[in-house]
């Protein structure tokens, strides 16, 4: 399968996004702070009959920096709404996964007639002050060093010392890393640096109070032992249209949550049974 890279301007800058196939749309989000790279290893997976579209997140990877930093989920769903309007894309299915996830709920806020079903995977809810300070920890800004210490600690932090690592995918985690590995201009993010910027936004958006909103048909993919499992359960039983499945994981593993790469063929099936 041919993935072809593009770039849609909006008032804030561009867009950077990947796509292959003909057909459906259906749009993926990613997670912080990988890049539309992530999900187009996993296009292969996919039948034909779908035009598959990984957007990445503004400010992430080659999409542009905002002049003026984003704050809040909404900000960054409008410039999905630029991105969506850019392409024509007229209706289309969801993916999103963690901050990309809380983005998409957002989105389906503001674009119930366009989208026809919703997938959030592995989706948690921050708004409080524990939530804060978890974000605060796992994203940081690395000083560059003269000696380029700091690129080994990235290079860890990708996921470079895990046993058996898959190297392809830890090099683009790490480009993506470096990419947003900077504070300049972004003060609000604090010891975040530009890596923070979604992150930061989530802290101030209730996802489980803001889903309860959404009318559309919405899949919840968490992993059987993730720790976000009790926010699934939360925005299932708080929205209607909602259907919660498990996908087999263990606490070895990301903390138990899902992760595509754990086994993508059966992520992909659940996804086009829901979408069908």
């Amino acid at each position: 399968m041919q993935v072809k890279r593009g770039f849609v301007n909006t008032p804030d800058g561009q867009i950077e996004y990947r796509e292959a196939g003909e057909g459906k749309p259906l749009l993926f989000m990613h997670a912080t702070p990988v890049s539309s790279a992530y999900y187009a290893e996993y296009f292969r997976f996919f039948p034909s009959g779908y035009r598959l579209i990984a957007m990445t997140t503004m400010g992430y990877g080659e999409s542009s920096k905002p002049k003026k930093p984003y704050t809040s989920v909404k900000e960054f769903a409008q410039s999905v709404q630029w991105f969506i309007d850019g392409l024509e894309l007229e209706t289309f299915d969801l993916f999103g996964t963690h901050t990309g996830g809380i983005i998409s709920i957002e989105v389906a806020l503001q674009n119930q007639d366009r989208i026809k079903h919703l997938i959030l995977d592995e989706v948690g809810n921050y708004a409080n002050d524990a939530g804060i300070q978890l974000q605060q920890r796992i994203h940081s800004y690395y000083p560059s060093q003269s000696d380029g210490s700091h690129l080994l600690k990235l290079w860890n932090k990708s996921g470079g010392n895990t046993k058996n690592a898959n190297i392809k995918m830890v090099t683009q985690k790490f480009i993506d890393t470096l990419l947003v590995n900077s504070a300049e201009n972004c003060e609000v993010y604090g010891n975040m640096g530009w890596e923070g910027a979604g992150p930061y936004a989530l802290c101030y958006y209730d996802s489980i109070k803001n889903s309860a909103k959404i009318t559309i048909p919405t899949l919840l993919i968490y992993g059987t032992q993730s720790k976000l499992l009790n926010i699934g359960e939360a925005i299932h039983s708080s929205l209607p249209s909602s259907k919660l499945i498990t996908l087999s994981t263990n606490k070895q593993r990301a903390q138990g949550m899902f992760t595509t790469d754990q086994d993508p063929k059966n992520w992909m099936e659940s996804i086009v049974e829901f979408i069908s």
